[in-house]
């Protein structure tokens, strides 16, 4: 159990699915439903949608930006792991109330 207080932050920054119907986001939800990304990457998820857990994850206000890695130039191999986790948001969550809560409560 962990406690939140009213006007507490939550700072996240993360990579996401991407949210454009791409072939880049039909490729990270194969990879999620087939477990290939998650069991070689200790449970790193590609294709959970992060904005959403935490917009339902009872914070009074989510403030999200969205940002692409910047991939010019690199080793051919990194330069494809890493096109996989392009797409990423980072922001602030802000607590209302002072409540008890699972740690995991907001999905992640």
């Amino acid at each position: 159990m962990t406690e939140r207080f009213q006007g507490g932050k939550f700072y996240f920054m993360e990579h996401v699915l991407d949210p454009s119907i791409s072939l880049l986001k039909i490729t990270q939800v194969i990879l999620g439903s087939l477990g290939i990304w998650s069991l070689l990457l200790d449970g790193c998820r590609l294709d959970k949608d992060i904005r959403k857990a935490l917009e339902q994850g009872g914070f009074a206000h989510v403030d999200v930006k969205n940002f692409r890695l910047n991939l010019d130039g690199g080793v051919p191999l990194a330069y494809a792991i890493l096109y996989l986790v392009k797409p990423h948001i980072y922001g602030t969550a802000t607590t209302a109330l002072k409540v008890k809560a699972k740690t995991n409560s907001f999905g992640l």
